[in-house]
C-alpha cells in the first residue's frame, strides 16, 4: 500500500548523496517518481543486468526471483496510482490493457 510513509521514504532516498554511487538504482528510483506509466518488460530489460548483480550484496537465485516479482508488483501499483490520476471512468479491459495484465 502506497502511503505517506512510502512517499516520504522515496523523497528522503532521492536526496541521499550515496544514491549517486549507484546510478542504476537511482534511475530506477526516479522512474517511480514520475506520473507516467512504467512498462515492466522495458524496465526489466534495461536494468536487469545491473540490478541482478546488486551493489555488492549476495542474493540467492530464489530471493532474486522473489525480489523481481516484488519489483514487478510495485510497477503495477505505481501504474494503478498513475491511472487513478488521469481516469475517473475506465473499462476493466482497457485498465488491464494499460497495465499489461490479463483479465
Amino acid at each position: 500500500e502506497f502511503d505517506n510513509e512510502q512517499s516520504d521514504m522515496l523523497n528522503r532516498i532521492k536526496t541521499d548523496s550515496n544514491l549517486n554511487k549507484v546510478p542504476y538504482y537511482k534511475n530506477v528510483l526516479m522512474c517511480f517518481d514520475t506520473a507516467e506509466l512504467l512498462e515492466w518488460k522495458v524496465l526489466r530489460e534495461v536494468y536487469h543486468t545491473h540490478l541482478q548483480s546488486g551493489p555488492g550484496e549476495s542474493v540467492s537465485p530464489l530471493n532474486q526471483e522473489e525480489n523481481w516479482e516484488v519489483l514487478r508488483l510495485r510497477v503495477v501499483e505505481h501504474n494503478i496510482r498513475v491511472l487513478a490520476k488521469y481516469y475517473t471512468r475506465i473499462t476493466m479491459s482497457h485498465f488491464a490493457n494499460l497495465l499489461h495484465l490479463d483479465l
